[in-house]
């Protein structure tokens, strides 16, 4: 069984995937001397990473992962795992804005580029673990009823960056990510 939720969260997981490969390209760029990064494309997209997965996908996420749990308690250590990485990708994403900012002021570029890796790789990780456990969990294990509740109450917003109304502030971004998808 899928839900409109469940299909909202996958599409949102490709999204994630095509920024995140984005920024890969971009920070691939931080070690050679004579690259210019595109740095103006990190910074927005970290601030779309606080801006929607952070209050919007993740909270979702975190209700629907509370749902299977009724329904599957020997999940108790995947999902809490999957709770705890929400956690820790909001405090990866501050490190690497801060490193950014750094760097922008004038400190050496390995320590943002570090920053960078480490945020790219708990994304891609994490997303990995709710594409092969979590969601497939969630679908085999709710039953019809219990997708109508979960439908019913948790939408996601409308996608700043990705979705029908791209805000101001995303537009440039928006550019930028799907120049190179097409």
């Amino acid at each position: 069984m899928n839900s409109t939720l469940l299909q909202a969260l996958y599409e949102d997981h490709i999204r994630q995937r095509q920024l995140l490969d984005k920024i890969e390209t971009e920070l691939r760029k931080f070690g050679d001397d004579h690259a210019v990064p595109d740095l103006e494309l990190i910074v927005l997209a970290l601030k779309y990473c606080v801006d929607y997965p952070a209050r919007y996908h993740h909270p979702v996420e975190d209700v629907l992962y509370a749902r299977i749990l009724e329904k599957q308690p020997g999940l108790r250590d995947t999902l809490d795992k999957a709770l705890q990485d929400h956690e820790v990708l909001a405090r990866l994403t501050a490190s690497f804005a801060t490193a950014m900012a750094e760097m922008i002021g004038g400190a050496p570029r390995y320590k943002a580029l570090a920053a960078g890796e480490r945020f790219i790789s708990m994304f891609r990780r994490h997303m990995e673990t709710e594409e092969t456990k979590l969601f497939p969990s969630a679908r085999d294990s709710l039953t019809p009823e219990d997708w109508d509740s979960i439908d019913a109450e948790l939408k996601l917003p409308d996608d700043p960056l990705f979705g029908e109304n791209i805000r101001d502030a995303y537009l440039a971004l928006h550019r930028r990510v799907l120049a190179g998808s097409r």
